[in-house]
């Protein structure tokens, strides 16, 4: 597969596990343009359900500091869709993540629906698709985009295969000092670490 050396890089945290009901609370992004990191900025959102217990124990924003530090969430949605390019303005970077496809996309997707944008114009690239398929065996095919693959290699199964961002970020060799797992700001980190380790390994220079 090609790996491009411009793109954006996102992740997100929220109130729970379901699209269709939980929300973003915190969104971490950063901008990499001929592989250097160039921008980054993150938003901590005020949503408007309540944080299941169980999301406030992995990431530990809890409803209390999200109310007294958080922001209105329509003004930081608008904010990360110019900053990602989402606003079609200009063709987008590429957008990465970890799990995108089958976890943060569908987030995005319902928040920026109601300001009147979509995500069928981007190019999205998923890490956790790369390194299950890598680990699989599972090749990109010549007309396949990588959104389409990554789908098809995450809905493999594969009991007992681990893919979690901490987990892949540690057996590629990252180093966790300094960095708070399960917070935005740090797993965007972590995934472009992931990205280019990855990339080293199919021998691919980003282009």
């Amino acid at each position: 597969m090609k790996y491009p050396n411009t793109y954006v890089v996102y992740d997100l945290e929220t109130t729970g596990k379901e699209p269709s009901e939980d929300e973003a609370i915190e969104i971490g992004a950063l901008k990499v343009q001929d592989g250097k990191i160039v921008d980054s900025k993150s938003w901590l959102l005020k949503p408007s359900v309540p944080i299941n217990p169980e999301a406030a124990a992995v990431h530990g924003l809890t409803q209390e500091y999200v109310d007294a530090n958080g922001r209105d969430r329509h003004e930081c949605w608008e904010e990360f869709v110019d900053f990602v390019g989402l606003n079609y303005l200009v063709q987008p970077w590429p957008i990465i993540g970890h799990n995108i496809v089958r976890f943060d996309n569908l987030f995005v997707a319902r928040a920026i629906k109601f300001m009147g944008f979509d995500l069928d114009h981007a190019e999205f690239i998923d890490t956790a698709g790369i390194y299950k398929g890598r680990k699989l065996g599972l090749v990109q095919g010549e007309t396949e985009t990588h959104y389409d693959y990554a789908k098809r290699v995450l809905d493999t199964k594969a009991y007992g295969l681990k893919y979690r961002l901490t987990s892949v970020y540690e057996e590629l060799g990252g180093s966790s000092e300094g960095l708070q797992a399960h917070r935005a700001e740090a797993d965007v980190l972590m995934t472009n670490y992931v990205y280019r380790k990855m990339a080293e390994l199919d021998q691919e220079i980003p282009t």
